[in-house]
C-alpha cells in the first residue's frame, strides 16, 4: 500500500481485480467445454471408430516447452 491510501480504496481494488480474474478464469473454462464439445460433436458425426489414447499428463508437463501447451489444452 502507498503512502497516504486509503485501506479500504486498496481492498475494493484488491476484491475487483480478484473477481475480474475469477471472471477470465470461467470465461477460459467455458470456452474449453465448448470447443471440446464442439471436436466430440463433429467426430461423433463423420467417424465411424473413435479410438481413445491414454497420455502421461505429469509426464508431458515435466517437459519444459509442452508444459504450457498441455496445461494450455486442458488435458489433466
Amino acid at each position: 500500500m502507498a503512502v497516504g491510501q486509503n485501506p479500504r480504496q486498496v481492498s475494493r481494488r484488491r476484491a475487483k481485480a480478484k473477481l475480474r480474474v475469477a471472471r477470465l478464469d470461467q470465461r477460459i473454462k467455458n470456452r474449453r467445454r465448448v470447443v471440446l464439445h464442439e471436436r466430440l460433436e463433429r467426430l461423433t458425426r463423420t467417424d465411424r471408430v473413435i479410438r481413445r489414447e491414454d497420455l502421461n499428463i505429469k509426464g508431458l508437463a515435466k517437459n519444459r516447452r509442452r508444459a504450457r501447451a498441455v496445461s494450455d489444452a486442458g488435458l489433466g
